[in-house]
């Protein structure tokens, strides 16, 4: 068995990046999907922390945890099972 972690954003640590990074961190999911502007995207970390969020999640996970993350998921070995 091996076990698979999904990745996540620290909060906090997003709020610390230069403004031009910042402006390339989150699109704009209501609108046209572009990037919101640093400014909006500033304001959008801050209220995920209003919320308790530390950890935002990259991709899906059904197990995800907002303060602490992906837990982690077994999973069967692929060349163990007899699989190339």
């Amino acid at each position: 068995m091996s076990r698979r972690f999904h990745m996540g954003l620290s909060v906090r640590g997003a709020l610390r990046w230069p403004v031009s990074e910042l402006a390339k961190l989150l699109r704009d999911s209501d609108g046209d999907g572009g990037f919101l502007s640093p400014q909006d995207a500033r304001e959008a970390l801050m209220e995920e922390l209003s919320k308790g969020h530390e950890v935002l999640p990259i991709g899906d996970c059904p197990d995800w945890d907002y303060t602490t993350g992906c837990p982690g998921h077994e999973e069967a070995d692929e060349a163990k099972e007899g699989k190339p």
